[in-house]
């Protein structure tokens, strides 16, 4: 565990790194300003060798890191410090030891968040997440914002209609475009639907495909597959009266494949997904119905038809969540 015991830390977004070691990038609360940016460099055995924080007079979390092409990092969330609206997405790039190099932010007056980051094939970065200021309803329109090397503004764009739409995950796919995963729609004041998302490389939508069933359901990661199709992590109550862990796999023009969901008598949620090194897929997590605590950190492992093949906890007697995974070169993973 990584933090001072008089302070909260949350790790939101993982990296593993060419010198074997992680990157952790969350936030961090201070007892002056609420909430700051916090990235953390580990070893490969998980010791800290350097932290940094990052941030204004009100809060600001980081909800994802991506490592970019000169060695350092950008860390993408929001801000309540800086920008035009109550809150704003805020992007930081960072040099390969922690030290700030530009930040920006993006959005209107009203709430505007960044969820996602990648580093894109020309060395912009793209950001997905949701905004409020240009919803006519005053709802969230899923957001994606294109820049470049340096942060400035390249174009931005919003899907959605009068009701919710939210981007919490994006990646970028080998024609150059995007695919965006997140939510749509109320239902019980639940998200009614997964979204998926595929666009060009401009962010223009070239088709949209939903997935759920009679309850609400809502996805947190997407990543393509070696197919050529993406995976889908999320949640769904479609299946009973809980909130269960839930994958769905389509082919590359958003078409389902197969669908499965895990859990037991109480709440789970898949907040991240990747495929593994031998071809199968992995999920990690939360549970409310399996291990030691209140919640605990949730894995659970499937074949390439979705089947299950294992499930494991960890965590103690209070609550524990998994919220992002990655694999190593030795075929393990780091959560």
């Amino acid at each position: 565990t990584i933090g001072t015991g008089s302070s909260n830390e949350l790790a939101n977004s993982i990296l593993y790194i060419e010198d074997g070691g992680f990157i952790l990038a969350g936030s961090k609360s201070t007892p002056a300003n609420g909430l700051d940016f916090y990235l953390v460099k580990t070893s490969a055995n998980g010791t800290v060798e350097w932290e940094k924080s990052y941030g204004g007079y009100a809060d600001d979390c980081a909800n994802s890191v991506t490592k970019s092409s000169d060695g350092g990092y950008v860390l993408v969330g929001y801000t309540k410090s800086f920008g035009a609206g109550s809150s704003d997405v805020m992007a930081i790039k960072t040099d390969s030891s922690g030290e700030q190099e530009w930040f920006v932010t993006f959005g209107g007056v009203r709430d505007d968040v960044g969820e996602s980051v990648q580093q894109t094939t020309d060395g912009g970065f793209i950001i997905a997440g949701g905004s409020r200021s240009f919803d006519p309803a005053g709802s969230y329109d899923c957001y994606l914002i294109a820049t470049g090397p340096t942060g400035n503004l390249v174009w931005n764009r919003t899907f959605g209609g009068a009701d919710y739409d939210y981007a919490n995950s994006v990646q970028q796919t080998t024609d150059g475009g995007f695919i965006i995963a997140g939510g749509t729609g109320i239902f019980l004041s639940y998200v009614k639907d997964m979204l998926l998302i595929k666009t060009d490389s401009q962010g223009n939508p070239q088709w949209t495909k939903t997935y759920g069933a009679s309850g609400p359901e809502n996805a947190y990661s997407v990543v393509p597959t070696s197919d050529g199709g993406y995976l889908l992590g999320g949640s769904t109550r479609s299946y009973g009266s809980n909130e269960e862990a839930y994958l769905v796999k389509t082919d590359a023009l958003g078409a389902l494949e197969w669908q499965n969901y895990f859990g037991g008598g109480s709440d789970e949620r898949a907040n991240s997904v990747t495929q593994t090194k031998d071809g199968e897929y992995l999920l990690v997590g939360y549970t409310k119905s399996y291990g030691a605590g209140l919640s605990d950190i949730y894995y659970v492992k499937v074949d390439r038809s979705g089947n299950l093949k294992t499930m494991g906890t960890f965590g103690g007697i209070n609550d524990d969540s998994g919220y992002d995974i990655v694999q190593l070169q030795d075929g393990s993973c780091a959560i």
